[in-house]
């Protein structure tokens, strides 16, 4: 986060954020897409998802492609606005492999809250293949995994369900009190967040039960 907040304090980003006209040259076009991005990043890590929304809408962000896209649908589901954010998350096209592929966990995410199991099953299992395509770390991997025993648990697939959760914590490393936990959240690199704390929790809980 500071070397976020730092970026968006250096004096050619303010400038182009606070400019009158709109930026023309290609690298300060390029500049303020990803300022605001940062913008919309950090209100949302603060919770102030107005300010978030606003970043993440201004026009600039358009050059931003589905990087933008992406941090769209995730904020406007943050802020519970459904439709918009499975509009914006589906339309993270498959040529950028990693970010379609946490669109698609988003998506998958976001139907299991709907009461969707069936729509959010189809989902993850699409954000799974894709990020192993696009040769993602094991614990997002792993992440997108229970997700998907969850949705099969909740299909009534409870042998299923069991056999991907092995799967998913077949990747973990063994965790140990000393060690750290990272969110596998996109953009987070927080040690600290509500993601991160919730993602260990549900790890441990994961390795604590007979069997694992």
């Amino acid at each position: 986060m500071t070397a976020a907040a730092e970026q968006l304090a250096h004096p050619e980003v303010a400038a182009v954020l606070s400019a009158a006209s709109p930026a023309r040259e290609p690298w300060a076009v390029a500049a303020c897409a990803d300022a605001l991005l940062v913008q919309a990043a950090l209100a949302r890590w603060a919770g102030d998802l107005e300010a978030a929304t606003r970043a993440v809408s201004d026009p600039r962000t358009a050059v931003g492609g589905p990087r933008a896209g992406l941090w769209r649908g995730l904020i406007a589901k943050d802020a519970g606005r459904w439709d918009e954010a499975l509009a914006a998350l589906a339309a993270v096209p498959a040529s950028s492999p990693l970010l379609s592929a946490r669109a698609r966990y988003q998506e998958g995410d976001l139907r299991l809250r709907l009461g969707q199991p069936a729509a959010a099953l189809s989902a993850l299992r699409d954000a799974t293949t894709r990020l192993e395509a696009a040769g993602a770390g094991e614990e997002e991997r792993a992440r997108v995994l229970a997700r998907s025993a969850t949705a099969l648990r909740r299909l009534g697939r409870p042998q299923e369900a069991q056999a991907v959760l092995g799967h998913a914590l077949a990747l973990l490393p063994p965790i140990h009190a000393a060690t750290p936990i990272t969110c596998p959240a996109p953009a987070c690199s927080r040690r600290a967040c509500r993601c991160c704390w919730r993602w260990a929790a549900r790890t441990t809980r994961w390795r604590s039960r007979p069997g694992h």
